[in-house]
C-alpha cells in the first residue's frame, strides 16, 4: 500500500507530486526494499477511429530500472514523467505502479503540454509536436487558434472548451499514459460527451444522435488487461463502418465547437 509518511494516511490515486512525499508497506509482511522499473512518457497517440491502428505501446523492457528503500526514499529518482513499476522481484509481473503525468496533471499549463492534444485536429501534420520547445509551442498554440475563431472572443471560447474536455479526459480516462491519449480521450475531445453510454461486460458503447452539423455515431471500447492499469479500454475499429470523425474535425477547424449541446 502507499502511503504519505508525514501523516500516515493512505494515497488516494497513483500519482507522483513534486511536493507530495510517499513511502509504501505490505499489509501482511514487511518490506525491506522494491525493485522499480521505470518507462518513459513517451506512449502512442491512436490514429483517427477509421483508421485500423495496429500500433501498441512497448512494455518489453523498462528504459531504467533501480531499487528503492521504502524509509530513505530518494524522491528525485521519480522527477522524469513517466511510468514506475514497483515489485518484489526484478521483471515481476505483480507489483504496484505509480504515474509521473507532470505537476499540474490532469489539467495542462505547459505550451508544450497543450499543444500536444491538437494532433487529433492536424497539427501534427506540420509540427514535431514532442520535439518543440515552449518559446515556439507558445508561438504555434495562438497562430493556430487564431486562425481558427472569427475573433479573439471566439477563439478564447474554443480554447476554453477544447481543453475543458482535455482535463475531463485526462481525470476520467487515464490508464498508463494520459487520458487524452486514450482511445476514450480522443472521441470525447473531438465528439464531445455521448448522449447514451452502454455498458455490457466489460464493453463500452458510445452512442452519438444525429445532429443538423454531425452524422452521429456508435463507438464500441473493449476492456484491455494491462500490467499498468484496469481503466485501460481500446476502440474496437473493426466494427467501424463510418465515423463521423473528419466532420467533426471539420467543425472544430472551422471554429465551431463538435457536440456543442452536450458540453
Amino acid at each position: 500500500m502507499v502511503f504519505n509518511p508525514l501523516n500516515n494516511k493512505y494515497q488516494s490515486d497513483n500519482y507522483i507530486r513534486k511536493e507530495r512525499k510517499f513511502s509504501f508497506n505490505h499489509y501482511k509482511q514487511p518490506i525491506d526494499s522494491m525493485f522499480v522499473s521505470y518507462y518513459k512518457n513517451i506512449f502512442f497517440t491512436p490514429q483517427a477511429p477509421f483508421i485500423v491502428d495496429t500500433t501498441k505501446d512497448d512494455f518489453s523492457i523498462a528504459d531504467t530500472a533501480f531499487v528503492c528503500y521504502p524509509d530513505s526514499i530518494d524522491y528525485s529518482s521519480f522527477s522524469n514523467e513517466g511510468v514506475y513499476f514497483f515489485s518484489t522481484l526484478l521483471n515481476a509481473e505483480n507489483g504496484f505502479y505509480l504515474f509521473n503525468f507532470g505537476e499540474d496533471f490532469p489539467e495542462y499549463i505547459k505550451p508544450t503540454d497543450l499543444i500536444k492534444p491538437l494532433s487529433y485536429l492536424g497539427m501534427s501534420e506540420t509540427i514535431d509536436l514532442d520535439s518543440i520547445d515552449e518559446k515556439t509551442a507558445k508561438l504555434e498554440l495562438d497562430k493556430f487558434w487564431l486562425s481558427k475563431g472569427s475573433d479573439i472572443e471566439r477563439s478564447r471560447e474554443l480554447i476554453k472548451h477544447f481543453y475543458s474536455r482535455v482535463k475531463f479526459a485526462n481525470k476520467y480516462f487515464t490508464s498508463y499514459k494520459s487520458g487524452w491519449q486514450t482511445d476514450r480521450g480522443m472521441i470525447y475531445i473531438v465528439c464531445g460527451l455521448p448522449d447514451f453510454i452502454i455498458k455490457s461486460g466489460s464493453d463500452e458503447r458510445w452512442i452519438f444522435k444525429p445532429t443538423d452539423s454531425w452524422p452521429g455515431n456508435e463507438f464500441v471500447f473493449e476492456q484491455v488487461d494491462h500490467k499498468f492499469s484496469t481503466n485501460h479500454f481500446v476502440l474496437n475499429r473493426n466494427k467501424q463502418k463510418s465515423t463521423g470523425w473528419d466532420d467533426a474535425v471539420k467543425l472544430w477547424n472551422s471554429g465551431e465547437i463538435s457536440n456543442y449541446q452536450n458540453q
